[in-house]
């Protein structure tokens, strides 16, 4: 049988080509986002890959309400969701001073919100089956801090965190045969003409990957049943011998791989 999967923020980029991905290894895809157009879209691509069966639902995931409702419907058309991804997400380039409190109330909401919420909503279901697969596509900015978008940072670091507690919870209620899986990616080609990553040189230091490459080794390592995947995997260790460093050598090395132009990094000055 195949696996059911609903991918969040599945009508562009990342999710998009999660959804490909996934639909070429032969899952139902139950393609989930805000953007109407774009999830049809997705959907339509699905449709040209033989025998494939995927769905479009436009939805806030952020909304409890709207995630019921869109949980009972998929169950009704494609069936009890097998593998839940976590992708929907802001990446705003703004500093925190920069923000209005309704602005940082949204990127909360959806980037580290809408995962707890999701999870709650699925994983009863996947205890009573005792079956089911987590996964929550994490970034850089969730191991190693982006100066100048602190709250984009916080909810990447949020996310761990909260992967890391459930993994441990389910263990501790005997449920671990619901698998979980943390994807941390490495910067993508579809970020690299946002202004903050060009001011800190980013772009040109270290190019991005191909979003396609990504997503092939997200579902790769969710199928073998990883519990953490890093694309590309030096990344992990760079970011672990980071960690052993003095907390000012942390900051010296983390200034120096971010090389902000001192021209426009007073825009997330603290004044």
């Amino acid at each position: 049988m195949p696996f059911i999967v609903l991918v969040t923020g599945g009508g562009s980029g990342l999710g998009r080509e999660i959804c490909m991905e996934l639909a070429r290894r032969g899952c139902k895809v139950a393609v989930v986002d805000v953007n109407s157009k774009g999830c049809y879209e997705t959907v339509e691509l699905l449709s040209k890959i033989p025998r494939c069966v995927a769905k479009a639902y436009k939805n806030d995931v952020s909304s409890p309400r709207e995630l019921q409702l869109m949980a009972a419907k998929v169950e009704k058309e494609l069936g009890p969701v097998d593998i839940l991804v976590n992708n929907a997400s802001l990446m705003p380039m703004t500093s925190t001073p920069s923000l209005k409190s309704d602005e940082i109330d949204t990127i909360l909401q959806l980037n580290l919100g809408s995962y707890i919420m999701t999870t709650k909503e699925f994983l009863p279901k996947m205890i009573t089956r005792k079956s089911g697969h987590l996964v929550a596509v994490n970034a850089l900015a969730g191991l190693v801090p982006l100066p100048g978008a602190g709250i984009y940072t916080a909810t990447k670091y949020g996310i761990e965190g909260f992967m890391a507690a459930l993994r441990a919870e389910l263990r501790l209620s005997d449920c671990d045969y619901v698998r979980t899986t943390v994807a941390n990616a490495y910067l993508m080609r579809t970020s690299g003409d946002l202004p903050l990553l060009s001011d800190a040189g980013i772009a040109t230091s270290y190019p991005g990957l191909p979003t396609p490459y990504v997503a092939e080794k997200i579902v790769k390592g969710v199928l073998l049943n990883e519990r953490m995947v890093y694309v590309p995997k030096i990344f992990a260790l760079s970011v672990w011998l980071l960690r052993l460093l003095p907390t000012k050598w942390q900051d010296y090395m983390l200034l120096r791989f971010y090389h902000f132009d001192v021209r426009r990094s007073h825009l997330f000055y603290w004044k």
